[in-house]
This record gives C-alpha cells, structure tokens and sequence, in this order.
C-alpha cells in the first residue's frame, strides 16, 4: 500500500466512492502519502496551527484527497460526526482565523461560505502546494464504516474506507 511512501493504485480501490487518479503520476518516483499536515490559509484567513490534516495522498501533481482517521469505537455514529460537521466559524483570535472540526473543514461548512479551495503544502517548494479534493474519507473500523452506510449518506463529500482492509492490504505483500 505505501511501501516506502509510494502507493499503489490498487489502494485507491479502497475508498468508496472510488478516487480518480493519474495513474501515471503516482507511478512516479516520489512521496505521495504525508501524514498530519498543515493546511494554508483559506478565504483570507489562517488556521489554528494545531488544525491538521491527518492524511493527505496525492493522486496527480497538483492534487491530493485528504483522510480523516477515527479509528475507535465509540462516538462515531451519525448523530456525532453530524455535529463534527458543525459550521466553521470566524475565531475570535486577533489574526483572522476560522475555528471549526477538521471534519467540518474538509467539508468545507464555513460561515461565511468561501469558494476557495482547500490546499495544503507538502514542502517547501512552490510546487508542493496541492489543492485538496473536495471529496475527503473517513478511515475507520468496519463495523463502524458499516453502521454509517446503513443510517443513509451523511454528507455528498464524506467518502469511506475501512480500515481492516488496509490491514488486509498490507499483509498481502
């Protein structure tokens, strides 16, 4: 799955909906899969600098899906991720700052609403800024990944992978 910090496409098949990728990008030589990172500044304001992404993939050169993990078993069924869906808000800081759950973030909930994307840097290079899909996933254990599908769609842009299938994945090689 992430030998080395590179990806197979075959991993992307675990993510439902399905991720398009440019297959030849991440058969490209570099890093693709970067854990806890920053995201840039988003409507003309700043984000808490505690407020990161738990997993951010590349899949082209300019691109990347972004993953939220929850890997526990409790205060994950619908009523809770909804109210971790809550709006985005203005902080109250003296810079300019949104305060909000990074799930709420990814969703893009913001109050006032913003048309920007997301984005994130993934080095210090110019080209290593990515704009973030709109579609994130939430990586979590089967029986809860299970018990959300049942309940209905919760948001059109919070997609699914289980994380025993990663396991499942990974031990395979």
């Amino acid at each position: 799955m992430f030998a080395d910090n590179f990806i197979e496409p075959s991993t992307f098949e675990l993510c439902s909906p399905p991720v398009q990728i440019d297959d030849a990008y991440i058969k490209a030589p570099e890093s693709v899969a970067f854990p806890e990172v920053p995201l840039c500044p988003f409507g003309q304001r700043l984000f808490d600098p505690m407020s990161r992404v738990d997993l951010v993939v590349r899949s082209g050169l300019r691109v990347a899906v972004p993953f939220e993990l929850k890997l526990g078993k409790t205060r994950l069924t619908r009523g809770a991720i909804e109210e971790r869906l809550g709006t985005c808000k203005e902080s109250k800081h003296v810079d300019a700052r949104w305060s909000g759950n990074m799930m709420a973030i990814l969703n893009h909930a913001f109050e006032p609403a913003c048309e920007d994307e997301l984005a994130v840097k993934l080095g210090e290079g110019e080209s290593d800024t990515v704009t973030l899909t709109r579609r994130w996933y939430l990586i979590a254990r089967r029986a809860v990944v299970n018990a959300l599908r049942a309940e209905g769609q919760i948001s059109p842009r919070m997609g699914y992978v289980v994380f025993e299938d990663i396991v499942d994945l990974v031990g395979k090689k």
